[in-house]
């Protein structure tokens, strides 16, 4: 159960990570545009 649990927080930091550095350069690409 621990386990399981452990990878759940894992894959959702990685998830946390993956759209933050996504939507970092999306913002800045429409800021530079304006």
């Amino acid at each position: 159960m621990k386990f399981a649990d452990e990878g759940k927080v894992i894959l959702i930091i990685t998830y946390a990570i993956d759209l933050y550095v996504n939507y970092i350069p999306l913002k800045v690409k429409k800021y530079n545009s304006l």
